[in-house]
């Protein structure tokens, strides 16, 4: 939620950013905390749409925030054509949230972590006068 918050206070609009996640009780979450902190706000809003990966196959967006967070076992994010919807519906920027030791851990994830975090920052960097346009 804060991700998305910081998003639209630098001036993304709310139409291009897409929040997904593996759970549907994840999403129920999401979509809560995500309602108390910003529906009331017409400047920050809701953002276009919160789902579920399975749901949101054959779409896309400009912005996707990602959580794959789990608190121990992977589950069903091992299955792989999941994670390349997941993967694949950011036209511009992907967000990825979870845990990296245990996202690595996983023999069907690890490559796909490694490749995403070669040569990229793995922490979330936030830089003063940054701006949408």
């Amino acid at each position: 939620a804060a991700v998305y918050q910081y998003m639209r206070l630098i001036g993304y609009p709310r139409e291009k950013i897409a929040v997904l996640t593996t759970y549907n009780g994840q999403r129920h979450l999401l979509v809560d905390v995500i309602s108390a902190r910003t529906a009331w706000n017409p400047s920050l809003g809701l953002p276009s749409r919160i789902s579920t990966v399975d749901k949101y196959q054959g779409q896309e967006n400009d912005f996707i925030l990602l959580s794959l967070v789990r608190s121990k076992a992977i589950g069903h994010l091992r299955d792989i054509r999941r994670m390349i919807v997941a993967l694949s519906r950011a036209r511009l920027g992907l967000y990825v949230f979870g845990r990296a030791s245990i996202l690595s851990a996983s023999p069907e994830l690890g490559p796909v972590l490694d490749l995403l975090t070669t040569d990229r920052p793995t922490n979330l960097i936030l830089t003063d006068n940054e701006n949408f346009r």
